[in-house]
């Protein structure tokens, strides 16, 4: 598939085409649809080289993805890979900051997005050769450094709320990451919410002590086998511990939500009768690649955004 040939299927000139590849801001909102629509369907994909040579430049964005394996973070991906390239540009995907250091260095992109941690040290040394975008990095502002945060915390807040409406009183919390995140001291996101919340109530978390964390789902049940009854919400860091804790309660004959009421994160997974927190991949990417966009080719300053997910019941219907 050429450009010549994604032209012809879309109607408009090679030139045009070209254009909306580069984000010309002059090609009319339907023809760049249009075109982009036939990018998609056919799988163009530019070359590189030619165009590096025609240019003198290589638009490749190294995108720093943490766990391609967790669904958020591998459909997240996905979304900022299409957008990306629906610009023009050819998403790189490094694994960790060491190896978007590396990429950066060899090829010297004019941007990137940066989605799992760097040291703000790291991060000063790139802001000095390019221009990036940071995805729920929560560090202190960095010149020519657009960010766009994902409050988890009021998430899980409006899914502590929405549990406690529904006369849920013995909250269990499942997470690995908050436990890890304490003894690193890393910021931890999107737990505080909800311990805030049922202090509110009169409430901590159940467990072996007040206000305690269970690491595991698997550590939830083998404490709910030998307490019966001493939880009936379990709140957890994402739906791969959700459906897992779902799992153990099916394993000691109880079900959610009328027994125990489990919620994940991300809603990636479709577990009956669980609840979760969805965030719009859709739209993060839509934003992340649109404000790296407009500091590349417009020069406009670094842009700060607040997505905040939304809690979602068994059926994928926003709570109240």
């Amino acid at each position: 598939m050429t450009l010549r040939s994604v032209a012809e299927k879309a109607g408009v000139a090679v030139d045009t085409a070209r254009k909306v590849l580069r984000g010309d801001p002059s090609v009319r909102p339907y023809i760049r649809q249009r075109v982009q629509r036939v990018i998609r369907e056919t799988g163009y994909r530019p070359n590189l080289i030619a165009r590096a040579l025609r240019q003198n430049r290589l638009d490749l964005v190294p995108l720093s993805v943490m766990r391609l394996d967790l669904p958020y973070f591998g459909g997240l991906a996905t979304r900022l890979s299409e957008k990306l390239v629906e610009w023009g540009a050819e998403p790189a995907l490094c694994l960790d900051a060491k190896h978007l250091m590396a990429i950066c260095r060899s090829y010297a992109p004019r941007g990137c997005i940066i989605m799992n941690h760097i040291e703000e040290a790291d991060l000063h040394k790139l802001a000095g050769t390019q221009k990036i975008v940071v995805v729920n990095q929560r560090i202190p502002h960095v010149e020519g450094v657009g960010e766009i945060l994902i409050d988890f915390e009021a998430a899980f807040r409006a899914l502590a709320r929405a549990v406690l409406a529904r006369g849920r009183r013995r909250v269990a919390v499942v997470s690995s990451y908050y436990l890890e995140a304490a003894r690193r001291g890393w910021v931890r996101q999107k737990f505080p919410g909800v311990l805030d919340e049922l202090a509110g109530a009169g409430l901590s978390t159940v467990g072996p002590e007040p206000g305690h964390v269970f690491e595991s789902a698997a550590a939830l049940g083998a404490w709910l086998a030998a307490h019966p009854g001493g939880a009936d919400a379990a709140l957890c860091e994402n739906d791969n511990a959700g459906a897992a804790a779902v799992g153990e309660l099916a394993r000691l004959g109880l079900s959610t939500p009328r027994d125990v009421l489990v919620a994940g994160c991300d809603a990636v997974l479709s577990v009956a009768g669980m609840w979760s927190i969805r965030p719009d991949t859709d739209a993060i990417a839509e934003t992340a690649v649109s404000m790296l966009r407009a500091m590349i080719d417009d020069g406009a300053p670094a842009g700060h955004v607040v997505h905040v997910p939304v809690p979602v019941d068994e059926t994928g219907k926003p709570l109240a």
